[in-house]
């Protein structure tokens, strides 16, 4: 059975437009802060909760075509506990200010 070379597939035009959705989704979380309004706020969250979203299916997409199918479960598992492992610190350290308050 003939197996193409590992670096044979390149993911071409998502890593410009994967930056270019972070930048935006970052621009959307500052944007946050000087919203003037609740329903200024909720526009700009529904616009962030989208970019995110975008986020995560590119990011997947990229893991699927730039990393080797023998390597892809650890890519994959790397990227679900580096998500976790952020989730969890912030509600280990609400956590603590609640029980130390």
């Amino acid at each position: 059975m003939h197996r193409p070379h590992l670096g044979a597939r390149r993911p071409r035009g998502y890593g410009p437009l994967f930056l270019t959705v972070l930048i935006a989704f970052g621009g959307s979380l500052v944007a946050l802060g000087f919203a003037p309004t609740f329903a200024v706020v909720l526009l700009i969250l529904v616009g962030a909760n989208a970019l995110g979203a975008v986020t995560d299916v590119l990011a997947q997409t990229l893991i699927q075509l730039a990393v080797p199918s023998g390597l892809r479960g650890r890519a994959g598992g790397a990227w679900v506990v580096s998500i976790g492992t952020r989730r969890s610190a912030s509600s280990r350290s609400a956590r603590s200010r609640r029980c130390s308050a």
